[in-house]
């Protein structure tokens, strides 16, 4: 028993010596915040506490005038469209299903309401007279009437 006290009082009087010694030593909060402020790895800090520490590269992209001229030369030329060519040659049905029989690039063709013919245009509805579609190419609209 006498023994563990021994090396319990060893024990407990080293590891209570090094806080002793910086207890003695050791600056107050003041010290510390002023040698923090004045290390030279933070300048910044004591002038602007916002301030970023790290720096962006100052080097820009510059456009050439020879670069802007050439975007405007490099315009993509827009190819006119035909417009779509249709020939209503008559219409059968009643009004809950109508068909067109119609005549698209020399050939002819019975067409009705949903349909896409050769992947050109779409027909929208057929009526009594005409024929409503949308033209794929052209992203319009267009009405075809008999005759």
């Amino acid at each position: 028993m006498k023994k563990m006290l021994i090396v319990f009082l060893t024990a407990l009087m080293f590891s209570s010596f090094p806080v002793l010694a910086m207890e003695e030593n050791s600056p107050d909060e003041n010290e510390k915040v002023t040698m923090l402020v004045t290390t030279e790895r933070i300048p910044q800090l004591a002038k602007d506490p916002f301030c970023p520490l790290v720096k962006r590269p100052e080097k820009r992209f510059e456009i050439k005038p020879k670069e802007i001229e050439k975007a405007k030369v490099a315009k993509v030329e827009q190819i006119p469209v035909k417009p779509l060519e249709i020939k209503i040659n008559g219409i059968c049905g009643n009004e809950s299903r109508r068909h067109a029989l119609i005549e698209f690039e020399n050939s002819a063709l019975t067409v009705q309401a949903g349909q896409t013919v050769n992947g050109k245009f779409n027909v929208i509805e057929v009526t009594e007279n005409s024929v409503v579609v949308f033209s794929i190419a052209q992203q319009r609209r267009a009405v075809f009437k008999i005759g």
